[in-house]
């Protein structure tokens, strides 16, 4: 989350009564709906969802969904999206709050790094599994945007953030074995012990002279059984997983030190400043040079 600049914080919030429906385009980058009263969210190339109290609906860039407060109503009815200074304190405990809005803003190059790994939409039901935390940190969030006392907003950016947090925690644990490290391999840990293991030397030592060789006889394993494995644990080859290791070491370097581009290219293992930064833009799509401007 660091890494893609995620910075979850409340919005507005989504106010209706008696049936109503609304289409919303693609949101900007990622949109997070903490509900207080059912209602259905209808998006394109996805199953209906039914949201109950307590429930929280994420839904990322990419596709127009829509809002109701039932199946088959059509559009328009007494429905209003408020942006939060246009909100008295009392709404949010006003009956006709169906859902407290949180926009999360990712960084421009980097944002891409946590956009990739999600699915269009992501539901964490109020549930047993999830209703300590989940109900803590809403009566928390409400009780916070209802007092707008001194520090209000630093705590409801916390408490959003730490739900955003939650929620991928929440979305890490549903997924199955084989899909838990996929499409970059940054979400869970490997379910085979023996990947597991060398991905944990590889994030201890992404410095070391890795090879395919190496990293196979570290497993007891054939290169082409190694690299079969890990691609399947992971979702991408040793050489990739190694990379991006690099690049997000690289892209913190770039922000939290005054060390010159050649020296954390050099760093990183890389012979000259040029193969660095072109492994780093072809990565990142920007420059060390501009990623570390437009982190200033």
């Amino acid at each position: 989350m660091n890494l893609a600049g995620a910075h979850c914080s409340i919005s507005g919030a989504v106010v209706a009564s008696g049936r109503w429906s609304a289409l919303l385009p693609s949101p900007k980058s990622i949109k997070l709906f903490v509900i207080k009263s059912r209602c259905y969210f209808a998006i394109k190339g996805e199953q209906i969802v039914v949201a109950d109290r307590g429930d929280i609906l994420v839904v990322r860039h990419g596709n127009p969904y829509m809002m109701s407060s039932a199946l088959g109503t059509p559009l328009g009815g007494d429905v209003a999206f408020l942006h939060d200074n246009q909100l008295a304190n009392d709404a949010y405990q006003s009956s006709a709050c169906v859902a407290l809005a949180c926009f999360v803003s990712l960084n421009e190059h980097t944002g891409n790094i946590l956009m990739k790994m999600l699915p269009n939409s992501i539901v964490v039901r109020a549930c047993e599994e999830n209703k300590t935390w989940l109900a803590g940190l809403y009566d928390q969030l409400v009780s916070e945007v209802r007092a707008n006392d001194i520090g209000a907003k630093l705590a409801i950016d916390t408490l959003t953030q730490l739900i955003f947090l939650r929620v991928l925690r929440a979305y890490s644990r549903s997924l199955p074995a084989n899909k838990a490290t996929t499409d970059s391999g940054w979400f869970g840990k490997p379910h085979d012990e023996r990947i597991a293991a060398i991905v944990a030397h590889m994030n201890e030592r992404p410095l070391d002279p890795w090879t395919l060789q190496s990293l196979s006889e570290s497993c007891n394993m054939s290169r082409t059984t190694f690299a079969k494995r890990f691609r399947l644990s992971m979702g991408i080859t040793p050489h990739a997983y190694l990379r991006d290791i690099k690049m997000k070491q690289a892209a913190l370097l770039l922000i939290q030190s005054d060390c010159s581009v050649a020296n954390i290219g050099y760093h990183l293992g890389y012979e000259s400043e040029s193969a660095f930064s072109a492994a780093f833009k072809k990565a990142m799509n920007v420059s060390p040079g501009h990623y570390r401007a437009s982190m200033g």
